[in-house]
């Protein structure tokens, strides 16, 4: 198959005109993973004081579904012919900033962890819920920031490998 760069991929799976499976794969996790975002978001923006447990019970199975989604995001776009081996093949010189997307993955997989472990520590004093909430809110959001800017970054490198912009968008 060809991509509109001209290159040939060498595979038997047919897709859209220039595009691989492996693009079309990864657009889809990308899609699931802005819907994890922004279920993250609502769950993190409900109100807490005076009703703790709840908050972090939804805000913790929000985050695990984020996690399962930057999970399979991760999976699909690292396993050998996915989209990052790809857009190194297609353009060598973007190699330095695949392997940026890379420990991205890392990095993002354990700040999740670490939020989700931090949400078993709510405080049960009243008096301390305000700034724990907040302190949490804080942390997710600069997360969610974190997670926004890889995917703008993994759009970037896509368009300058494939000039295709690589949506996914719902």
């Amino acid at each position: 198959m060809t991509v509109e760069t001209g290159t040939s991929l060498g595979t038997a799976e047919e897709t859209s005109p220039g595009t691989s499976l492996a693009f079309e794969t990864a657009q889809v996790r990308r899609a699931g993973l802005r819907r994890a975002m922004d279920g993250t978001e609502a769950a993190l923006a409900a109100p807490a004081i005076g009703r703790i447990d709840e908050w972090t019970t939804g805000l913790g199975l929000a985050l695990q579904t984020l996690q399962g989604a930057l999970e399979g995001h991760t999976h699909t776009t690292e396993q050998p012919d996915g989209i990052l081996d790809e857009i190194v093949r297609l353009s060598p010189r973007l190699a330095n900033p695949v392997a940026g997307l890379r420990r991205d993955h890392v990095e993002l997989h354990q700040l999740l962890v670490d939020e989700a472990t931090a949400l078993r520590g709510a405080p049960t004093a009243p008096g301390q819920q305000a700034e724990w909430i907040g302190a949490r809110r804080d942390e997710v959001m600069s997360l969610l920031g974190r997670l926004a800017r890889h995917r703008q970054h993994g759009a970037d490198l896509t368009y300058e490998a494939y000039g295709v912009d690589i949506g996914g968008e719902t």
